[in-house]
């Protein structure tokens, strides 16, 4: 599906949820009506009637769940989620192997 150089993600419900949380601090503009550039859709399983095909008889059935979208400014995502916290080098404290293969401490 052609999306005019916008980014489509499909996610699972707990990861809309974990983001969602993020967002909290950062307000998003809802864009759904305008020119958005990145959409995350929310899949989740379908109970309704569901007939599954023959070729794949034990498929999940899915569908968007419409309450659980964001179309939104890429760049504005991206600035919301960094945006979350101060930096922490604890984090990347450990031992880790370079392009040589040689272990290097941090």
């Amino acid at each position: 599906m052609l999306t005019g150089g916008r980014m489509v993600f499909c996610i699972g419900s707990m990861i809309y949820d974990y983001l969602i949380q993020r967002f909290r601090d950062g307000i998003l503009a809802d864009l759904s009506n305008a020119n958005w550039t990145l959409a995350l859709l929310t899949f989740v399983e379908d109970d309704e009637k569901y007939n599954a095909p023959s070729c794949a008889p034990d498929s999940i059935p899915l569908r968007i769940d419409k309450d659980r979208t964001i179309f939104t400014n890429y760049n504005s995502f991206v600035q919301v989620l960094t945006n979350q916290a101060s930096p922490s080098p604890s984090l990347f404290i450990g031992d880790y192997m370079d392009l040589t293969g040689q272990l290097v401490s941090i």
